[in-house]
């Protein structure tokens, strides 16, 4: 089978869609599929492992040029703009190379376009997001193409697309997954040292994670709870003296340690030091749908999860899996915290659990649910 991962966005990336796409891609390789990753190449060199081609443009595409202007009100315009123009370009500059080959997307733009210019070619969309503006009218014109497998991230979230837009196909559920070797390296924690940590970025596309409400919360656990430490993984440089500023004159700023973004065997090394994983998310429009990628790799490695209890978090962790606070009631993570720590079986119990979840949440178990329905519906070998 021929599977191309077409991305609208720069690819190799730190962000969540390009770790996602890359052990897809290669555990669609493992299988013993013919597989490449398109896309714009970015600045950070390519790990290698799977084939890749670059769509850069070879010249700025023409509305860029304006963009370039920096006018506040077009800047915003131009991002909206480039969604539908770049993949566009890409796939009329492409169209023979891409003919006789999956189309694996999560890109509504892109797979708007493939179905007009690539009429035969089956594609995988993944819907990370529920479709918005001009993106929900594209989404509504495709979504029951025969020709178009729909991928969500959760049950609720597949029967959500299914309702909303009367799909009659049948909406597959491809959740988040942990790479392998998460599980051949996961140890549990032996250090009397509790360390409360967490893993992502100050913000995603733009939207706040909810650091600001977690950095007050936490520093009524730094004060309740002497002993604890805390360790930030992946925070964006320009975000860190905002995180200073706000744990200033507290004493979380003594227990808070930033680390950068790290990959491979630093990556491991740094989450062994995490018992209390946090996924700090706020309950809004944005993160309604999300899954984070964190929770999984949490459980992968035997970390205790502590999620804010917004539905989304509620729909992939259930109470034997993880803990929730109530990030609208000031100290409610603190009283988490003591609670997790005065019943260390519980947690462990939970953590046990979580681990055991985790294990049906690999990017081979991943991709395999699509490749079956690509063989149900196709059968195409």
């Amino acid at each position: 089978m021929k599977i191309k991962f077409l991305l609208n966005s720069a690819f190799p990336t730190q962000k969540a869609y390009g770790k996602t796409t890359y052990y897809s891609a290669l555990a669609a390789t493992e299988l013993g599929h013919d597989v490449e990753v398109w896309a714009p190449k970015s600045d950070i060199p390519f790990p290698g492992r799977i084939c890749f081609r670059d769509t850069s443009p070879s010249e700025p595409i023409f509305i860029e040029k304006f963009s370039r202007l920096r006018i506040l009100s077009f800047y915003k315009v131009w991002f909206q703009l480039r969604d539908w123009i770049f993949p566009l370009q890409v796939l009329i500059r492409n169209r023979p190379a891409l003919r006789n080959s999956i189309l694996w997307v999560r890109d509504i733009p892109l797979a708007f376009w493939a179905k007009i210019l690539l009429r035969e070619n089956q594609i995988v969309l993944e819907i990370h997001h529920p479709p918005r503006k001009i993106n929900k009218l594209a989404f509504r014109m495709i979504a029951n193409n025969q020709k178009v497998i729909i991928s969500a991230l959760t049950q609720d979230s597949a029967s959500r697309l299914k309702e909303k837009y009367s799909i009659g196909n049948s909406v597959i559920v491809s959740p988040m997954a942990a790479p392998s070797e998460f599980f051949s390296k996961g140890v549990t924690n032996a250090s009397k040292v509790v360390t409360v940590g967490y893993l992502g970025k100050f913000t995603s596309s733009g939207r706040s994670n909810g650091i600001e409400n977690l950095l007050e919360e936490l520093k009524i656990a730094a004060d309740r709870m002497p002993k604890l430490r805390f360790l930030f993984i992946g925070i964006e440089r320009e975000y860190r003296p905002v995180i200073e500023s706000l744990v200033d004159n507290s004493q979380l700023k003594e227990k808070l340690k930033l680390i950068d973004h790290v990959e491979g065997n630093e990556l491991f090394d740094a989450l062994k030091k995490i018992k209390i994983g946090l996924v700090p998310y706020p309950e809004d429009v944005y993160h309604a749908n999300r899954f984070p990628i964190k929770i999984v790799e949490y459980a992968a490695l035997r970390v205790a999860i502590l999620a804010t209890d917004t539905k989304a978090h509620r729909e992939i962790l259930g109470d034997d899996l993880g803990y929730f606070y109530d990030s609208t009631i000031k100290g409610s993570l603190a009283r988490r915290l003591k609670e997790m720590l005065i019943e260390p079986e519980l947690m462990n119990e939970k953590r046990t659990n979580a681990r055991t979840w985790a294990e049906t949440h690999t990017y081979l178990s991943r991709v395999q649910i699509v490749i079956h329905e690509l063989k149900e519906r196709f059968r195409v070998s």
